[in-house]
């Protein structure tokens, strides 16, 4: 979920999957102020598993702009000073 202000008011924007009248399932982005919508950002219906996957990848990707995602699957690209695992990144994957 992010917030951001406009005006004067908070708008808190959200990912929700909902289910349509042909058996998919849709994306959308919700904004909500206080407890009214006001807006609904349609990004796509899924028929299976790996669709969705898709879309909530794309959804995140409209919501959050500009963040990258850490993969915390490949070897680390940071440092060869460090030869330590943090102790958060170790209770992630350890």
């Amino acid at each position: 979920m992010t917030n951001r202000v406009v005006g004067s008011s908070l708008v808190a924007s959200f990912i929700r999957k909902v289910p349509t009248a042909s058996g998919a399932r849709a994306v959308q982005i919700v904004h909500k102020q206080g407890r009214q919508v006001v807006g609904i950002e349609h990004i796509g219906s899924a028929h299976d598993d790996s669709q969705l996957a898709v879309l909530m990848e794309v959804a995140r990707a409209r919501l959050l702009p500009g963040q990258d995602t850490f993969d915390l699957t490949s070897p680390s690209t940071t440092s060869s000073t460090s030869t330590s695992t943090s102790p958060t990144l170790c209770r992630l994957i350890c």
